[in-house]
């Protein structure tokens, strides 16, 4: 009896290890490419709304740049637009987004510093979010930054069904090795 517990437990440890293995490299290849999706999608957004923003922008038209963020709030992963002026002061904000947010302040000032886009993970109500800015122009001068914030809670929630996922296949497959390590054992 004492055989089986130890050949049950040997196939449970050698199996677990392996399942544990190659879900961490599986969790860290799918975050990477989740990362990198939301970071290539904020970029594409990001461009493609300066062209909008930008003239209206150096023409003052406040209540045109409000409504083109509040056009975009609300889409499925898209949390929602702020735009800034070249002094960190709030243009136009979708009314998804809290009007102080110190990680989205800082990114935006460092766009601004450094004349190139930028974005980081961060946290707002306890939800994981990316934002990304880029600066805007008028003649060559940063005057301002357009920054899209996307909800990033996704990628967590991926990365917990992959483990649970992984779990209940291991427990599955622990339990049916130990089924027939017992009925091996007791036959032999």
């Amino acid at each position: 009896m004492r055989q089986i517990f130890a050949a049950i437990f040997l196939i449970t440890v050698i199996v677990t290890l392996i399942a544990v293995y190659f879900t961490y490299n599986q969790a860290n290849n799918e975050e990477r490419r989740l990362r990198n999706d939301i970071q290539y999608r904020s970029t594409l957004l990001a461009e493609s709304l300066r062209e909008t923003v930008e003239p209206n922008f150096i023409n003052k038209s406040e209540k045109y740049l409000q409504d083109v963020v509040e056009r975009y709030a609300n889409k499925e992963r898209f949390a929602g637009l702020a735009i800034a002026d070249n002094k960190g002061n709030i243009i136009a904000v979708s009314s998804t987004l809290p009007k102080e947010m110190p990680d989205a302040a800082k990114i935006t000032a460092d766009v601004m510093d450094s004349d190139q886009a930028n974005g980081d993970f961060s946290t707002f109500k306890d939800k994981k979010m990316y934002i990304f800015a880029v600066p805007l122009h008028e003649d060559k001068s940063v005057v301002g930054s357009l920054m899209v914030v996307q909800n990033a809670e996704y990628i967590n929630t991926r990365l917990n069904e992959i483990w649970r996922n992984t779990m209940i296949r291991l427990f599955t497959q622990v339990l049916l090795l130990s089924i027939a390590t017992i009925l091996i054992i007791r036959w032999i």
